[in-house]
């Protein structure tokens, strides 16, 4: 009970200080990951963050047919408060559809709100077989779950290893828990000056 009052309280104090929060409680992993060994149950956490932390990488490196740039990245993250991240791909039939819906399922993080995001950095990578069509599905599955009124980013980049595949990046920025009080927005900007 105290580490959990010290990490809420940790958290609250963090929340003063980073531009966008991500937090993958225990408990979840224990619930999601139970049959998994101990350090497996935790490398799977390290893997979710590495993967965010790749993704925005991977946003701001590669040049896309639409591009998403630094100033994107910031204009989404900046100030932002609590954060959520996503990752699908998939192929065959359907596969915008699958892709948008496999990232919108991040079981480790479900106890954000989508409600009233205030960010969406929204980045598809895929073959030139990408369809206007399966941009238009990936958009409307997104932004049924997060609404439209805050900023939405989109980016689209080609790669000929991708053909016949779809793979979608979201991060949504300025969330609400459901579990923990909303604190102040960070009074000053660490990560982006």
């Amino acid at each position: 009970k105290k580490r959990i009052m010290n990490s809420e309280k940790g958290t609250a104090e963090l929340k003063e200080y980073v531009d966008s929060l991500m937090i993958i409680p225990n408990e979840k992993l224990q619930r999601i990951y139970s049959d998994l060994g101990f350090i497996e149950c935790f490398k799977t956490a390290d893997n979710i963050l590495y993967d965010a932390v790749k993704a925005i990488s991977e946003i701001i490196h590669f040049s896309g047919y639409i591009n998403v740039d630094f100033a994107d990245v910031k204009t989404i993250m900046q100030r932002k408060g609590l954060a959520l991240m996503g990752i699908g791909i998939a192929e065959g039939e359907d596969r915008a559809k699958k892709a948008a819906e496999i990232a919108m399922s991040n079981p480790l993080l479900d106890d954000l709100s989508l409600d009233n995001t205030q960010g969406v950095l929204l980045n598809i990578t895929a073959g030139k077989d990408f369809k206007m069509a399966e941009f238009q599905k990936i958009s409307e599955i997104i932004t049924s779950c997060t609404g439209d009124d805050g900023d939405i980013i989109p980016g689209v980049v080609t790669d000929e290893e991708m053909e016949g595949k779809i793979k979608v990046t979201f991060i949504a920025t300025g969330l609400d828990s459901k579990s923990m009080p909303k604190s102040k927005r960070p009074k000053r900007s660490l990560g982006f000056e």
